[in-house]
């Protein structure tokens, strides 16, 4: 089975409060807790585990406490992690539940930058891990205020070794994408107009695949449509059912991403890669646990997407 090298810069150790409604300026008392591991990183490696259609290996940071508890969670839930121990405290996130209306409200911890030996000790550690994947993807965002070129060092050393580069992330970016080689770029739709300036959703996907040369941009929006551009010239819409009822979506882009990415590396065409990668993402919602899927509601729901040419 052929392997992804996840490259997380900024985990998370994870709460999900439940509510059965939150009243603002008042004191709230959760009907429940649970306590396991964030970050879009780890959410990619969870995802790919129930998907089983590659390896996945997760290289990050963790530090303090916080950081001791995420590997130890990671270690229990069978992700292969390997981790660089910084002296920064690893931020802890909060995801607070609202059953009455069906709402998500995250609250989350500052970070702290890396400094440069954390990042050589990461750039060693890459370079160590590289030659046994097939795709590295670089997902989500930096610890607050680091230097975003750290993302264009890691995306050259992929590159560079002649690997696929996945990514799912959008702050920073620009140089990393301006990089030649082989990349596919799974963002949303706001990030998307952010990143190319376009005026309409079509306008800035052609921005982005042209400027930077990309095999494959695929853009989700909540809810709503999905679009995705492939170099070979297809153009795809997808309209998503309207479930009955969501329990969470927290770790539906990273559950999108992570099978998207899985699918691509097995060969499956990307128009049909990433209608499954919508199916996964909209079953993850129907349970409380970020980036979480039961592959029995994944193919109930894959017929129901309907993916149709797109039109300016």
């Amino acid at each position: 089975m052929k392997k992804i090298l996840v490259l997380e810069g900024n985990p998370a150790f994870q709460k999900t409060l439940t509510f059965k409604k939150i009243r603002y300026g008042e004191v709230n008392r959760a009907s429940s807790l649970h306590i396991y591991t964030g970050g879009k990183g780890t959410n990619f490696c969870r995802a790919g585990r129930i998907f089983r259609q590659a390896e996945y290996e997760l290289l990050h940071f963790t530090g303090g406490e916080n950081g001791r508890k995420v590997d130890h969670l990671l270690a229990e839930e069978g992700i292969k992690t390997f981790s660089v121990k910084v002296d920064a405290e690893t931020r802890c996130c909060i995801t607070c539940l609202n059953e009455d209306d069906g709402s998500m409200t995250e609250l989350i911890e500052p970070s702290f930058p890396l400094t440069a030996e954390d990042q050589k000790k990461f750039l060693l550690l890459l370079e160590e891990r590289l030659p046994g994947c097939s795709v590295a993807a670089i997902t989500g965002s930096l610890p607050d205020g680091t230097d975003k070129e750290y993302y264009t060092q890691w995306a050259q050393m992929v590159l560079n070794a002649g690997k696929l580069l996945f990514i799912d992330a959008v702050k920073g970016i620009g140089n990393t994408l301006a990089l030649p080689g082989k990349k596919i770029l799974k963002i949303n739709k706001e990030e998307l107009l952010f990143l190319s300036g376009g005026k309409t959703l079509a306008d800035g996907m052609e921005k982005l695949m042209e400027k930077y040369a990309l095999e494959v941009l695929a853009v989700t929006d909540g809810a709503g449509n999905a679009f995705l551009a492939a170099s070979s010239g297809v153009r795809r819409k997808y309209i998503l059912p309207e479930l009955e009822k969501i329990v969470s979506p927290l770790g539906c882009g990273d559950t999108a991403s992570s099978v998207f990415c899985s699918l691509l590396l097995a060969g499956t065409l990307p128009q049909e890669a990433f209608k499954t990668a919508l199916a996964a993402a909209s079953a993850n919602c129907l349970n409380g646990d970020a980036a979480s899927f039961s592959m029995e509601d994944m193919e109930k729901l894959l017929p129901l997407i309907r993916m149709e040419d797109m039109k300016e």
